[in-house]
């Protein structure tokens, strides 16, 4: 992306406005940032676009990488790193609110299983749950961190829909340009982008629509999601595309712990993701996704990605004198669901 030397930010749609690339290259840098970035090209800001392109370039953001077992393979392997983890994890449990004090938060949860209240105590609470939970207050923290608060509302949370399906074989193979194909992109009106398993060899296809698209969407049922992603999938391909043997989706729109898919800046917003991931009182550390993409000192560069930024938080929560020592809390969504794509 040409820098933008008219405004000090402003929004992708902006920076369009005055470009002077063609109508024709404009249409599809929109399905790219729309796509990429599940934003609405008129909100995110062009600033935050060339910063965290830039984050991305240091760890080879553009390469694929496929984990043949499946993502839920990450954190069962995390899992096992921790000794003895039944006696220290608090799984199937739903944090409500968080009263704290410099030096002792509290967290307040149930079991989404018993419904059994209880309380975890710690020193340092280290907090990576999905922005649309600290947007929708669905943790109460008593009294507000106000500053990180705030900036996780001048964030903006991003739709989107994905859908994947199994055939009996991979049909779109039958046209010669399309034996290696990874993904397949257009300017569809709804499901624009789609990517195959290559390259490994299956029958599945994955249907992604993000942005303005997932924004005016509202499907009444899965089944209205699969029906739209294969029309679509028509247009593309421009050919009869044969019924799908089953087919998988999960609203993270709907889900109440997570309420939308991952997050992007606004025009107007430089500096949330820095005040988010800022430490309060040495005792709340707010990160995770939302908090990516921001100036580390430690590495003296931009964290690039989510894991990374959870991993410096949690060196800045450990205790660095034997007077200093206590217990830390991270607070953290997993996951709702199992999928092996």
């Amino acid at each position: 992306m040409a820098r933008s030397k008219r405004r000090s930010d402003e929004s992708f749609e902006d920076y369009l406005h005055h470009s002077r690339v063609s109508r024709e290259a404009k249409k599809w840098a929109r399905v790219h940032v729309e796509g990429f970035n599940a934003a609405r090209s008129d909100l995110i800001s062009v600033g935050s676009l060339i910063r965290e392109g830039d984050a991305a370039e240091q760890i080879e953001g553009e390469r694929i990488f496929r984990i043949l077992n499946g993502y839920d393979s990450i954190p069962l392997a995390l899992l096992r790193s921790i000794r003895d983890y039944g006696s220290v994890l608090r799984l199937s449990s739903i944090a409500e609110r968080i009263r704290w004090k410099p030096g002792h938060p509290e967290v307040h949860f149930r079991s989404a299983l018993s419904e059994t209240r209880s309380v975890l105590k710690c020193r340092r609470l280290i907090v990576t749950v999905s922005l649309g939970v600290l947007q929708s207050a669905g943790i109460r923290f008593e009294p507000e961190p106000a500053k990180a608060l705030n900036a996780a509302r001048a964030l903006k949370l991003g739709h989107v829909y994905r859908v994947t399906f199994r055939f009996r074989d991979a049909f779109w193979k039958e046209k010669k340009e399309f034996e290696n194909a990874g993904f397949f992109v257009s300017q569809d009106k709804q499901f624009f982008t789609w990517w195959t398993a290559e390259p490994i060899s299956a029958p599945l296809l994955t249907a992604w629509m993000a942005g303005s698209a997932a924004d005016e969407f509202s499907p009444r049922d899965s089944a209205e999601v699969a029906r739209n992603a294969l029309e679509s999938l028509h247009r593309i391909l421009g050919r009869k595309i044969p019924q799908p043997q089953s087919f998988y989706f999960h609203d993270w729109k709907s889900d109440l712990l997570f309420r939308g898919a991952y997050s992007y800046v606004p025009k107007g917003a430089r500096g949330a993701r820095e005040a988010l991931a800022k430490p309060v009182s040495k005792t709340l550390y707010f990160t995770g996704e939302a908090a990516s993409g921001v100036f580390c000192p430690i590495l003296d560069s931009v964290i690039p990605d989510a894991m990374l930024c959870a991993r410096i938080a949690a060196f800045a929560a450990a205790p660095t004198t034997a007077s200093s020592s206590g217990s830390i809390a991270i607070l953290m969504i997993v996951s709702t669901t199992s999928s092996g794509s």
